[in-house]
């Protein structure tokens, strides 16, 4: 699995708002424009709501991200179908296609991991580490549980024609 550049991932962008907040109270604490523990304050507060606000980004960028690859298939789709004079289905909403879910699942785990070394809980290292593992594990989990339920699809269906005619 490709890795994504540092200014394309979560933890860049929850390291480098509370880095910026964090060094402009730096600055505005050493022109005595507020205490030093008003400072402290402030930097934890802002931890605190990127921690909160990353993950409702992160799932909607996703949920974007997933609609736009939709909107893409169905067009390429309607494309090459339409010029053979096939009908096609409208496509999938974004929520339900493996794209969305396989975004959402890695992007959910990476912000946790994230918050998880923005807080101390475990290194950056450590935290690079269980990036790497989710990324490596998560598509080929997804891809068995497509295969199952297209497999429950396709037998529930089967089961339908049959007792229909």
């Amino acid at each position: 699995m490709e890795t994504k550049p540092g200014i394309k991932t979560s933890e860049f962008w929850i390291t480098a708002i509370v880095n910026i907040v964090t060094a402009i109270l730096a600055i505005l604490a050493v022109r005595g424009m507020v205490t030093d523990q008003e400072a402290e304050l402030w930097v934890q507060l802002s931890r605190a709501l990127v921690a909160a606000a990353a993950p409702v980004v992160i799932a909607y960028t996703t949920g974007q991200y997933a609609a736009s690859r939709a909107e893409v298939k169905a067009i390429a789709a309607n494309y090459s179908l339409t010029a053979s004079g096939v009908v096609v289905e409208p496509p999938k909403p974004g929520v339900q296609t493996t794209e969305f879910w396989i975004t959402a699942i890695v992007d959910i785990v990476v912000a946790i991991i994230a918050i998880l070394v923005t807080n101390g809980a475990i290194s950056g290292e450590e935290g690079e580490l269980w990036v790497q593992l989710v990324q490596a594990v998560v598509p080929p989990i997804a891809a068995l549980v497509i295969a199952y339920t297209t497999g429950k699809y396709i037998q529930s269906r089967a089961t339908v024609k049959t007792l229909e005619g």
